[in-house]
C-alpha cells in the first residue's frame, strides 16, 4: 500500500487527489474531462511504478528501501 505508515503525506495525497477532482467535476468539455482522466492514470501509474518508502530500522538510524506495488 502506498504510504503505508506515513499518514501524514497520505493525506495529503487524498486531499490533493479530492482538491484536483473537485476541480474537475463540471468539465462539459469532452476533450478536458478526457484530459483530466488521462492525467489521473498516470499520477496512479507513476505512484504504483516508482514509489519508494523507507523504513527506519528500530534501535538505529539505518533505512532500508522498500518498494510498494
Amino acid at each position: 500500500m502506498a504510504f503505508q505508515g506515513d499518514v501524514v503525506t497520505l493525506n495529503a495525497a487524498r486531499r490533493e487527489a479530492h482538491r484536483r477532482f473537485e476541480e474537475g467535476k463540471n468539465w462539459t468539455e469532452e476533450v478536458k474531462a478526457a484530459e483530466g482522466i488521462e492525467e489521473a492514470r498516470n499520477v496512479s501509474k507513476f505512484l504504483r511504478q516508482n514509489l519508494v518508502q523507507g523504513i527506519k530500522e528500530e534501535e538505529s538510524d539505518v533505512y532500508s528501501l522498500s518498494y510498494v506495488s
